[in-house]
């Protein structure tokens, strides 16, 4: 609620909660893809995302999704 009173005294506007998964794996060419290559599969549309390396051979990408694709990008994605 903190957040929410913050932006209220700021005179700003929240929207959400925005449903999003989190995937990590090995920082490889082409792992973005095979993510999308999943979602794509299963009728999964993606409205936004964002992704980082750690330098060390890891990623984490965040994916965003409308909420009635939620589940169905979670089951294709094992997550």
């Amino acid at each position: 609620m903190k957040l929410q009173d913050a932006a209220s005294k700021a005179g700003l506007a929240l929207d959400g909660p925005h449903p999003a998964l989190l995937v990590q794996g090995d920082d490889e060419l082409g792992a973005f893809a095979g993510v999308h290559e999943k979602l794509y599969q299963a009728s999964v549309n993606v409205y936004a995302s964002t992704g980082v390396t750690d330098g060390r051979g890891s990623y984490g990408y965040v994916l965003y999704v409308r909420p009635d694709e939620y589940e169905r990008a979670a089951a294709a994605l094992k997550v």
